[in-house]
């Protein structure tokens, strides 16, 4: 039995979302890799010294906001890549609406690839771009299975 997420109107949309899986895994690894220059240890040791009270008791420092909001990027990339792959596998969850769907994954895709292009940095660059090309054939290229009447 095929699996509905591998099924005509469909797949390009699945591979998609399993390549944000992909690039939130890659997200994860580099994240957590160990400096490699004296350059970035200093810079890192500055982010660890730098603290912005926002009250609350807390005192993070730059280190921790930018680790946390790292963090954040790959849980949200891996839990929306993940609601992708139940909804395009469900055969409740019909055409018409999967069409929406991909809609709105071409529009967070295609901002992220604008802010990857804005702030420039070629790995989630290359992966958005990727991505988004495969979001919009699955848009264009890709018939769903199911009547428009």
């Amino acid at each position: 039995m095929a699996l509905t997420l591998w099924r005509r109107g469909r797949r390009l949309f699945s591979a998609a979302s399993v390549l944000i899986i992909v690039t939130a895994t890659a997200h994860t690894f580099g994240f957590f890799s160990r400096p490699g220059s004296d350059e970035e240890r200093r810079v890192l040791a500055g982010l660890r010294g730098y603290a912005l009270p926002p009250g609350l008791g807390m005192n993070p420092t730059l280190l921790s906001i930018f680790q946390n909001l790292g963090a954040t990027m790959s849980i949200t990339f891996g839990a929306i890549a993940t609601l992708n792959l139940i909804l395009a596998n469900s055969d409740e969850f019909r055409d018409t609406l999967m069409h929406k769907l991909k809609w709105v994954n071409a529009a967070w895709v295609g901002a992220f690839l604008v802010a990857s292009a804005v702030w420039p940095f070629q790995p989630p660059f290359i992966c958005a771009t990727f991505i988004e090309l495969l979001l919009m054939a699955s848009l264009v290229g890709e018939p769903s299975s199911e009547p428009a009447w």
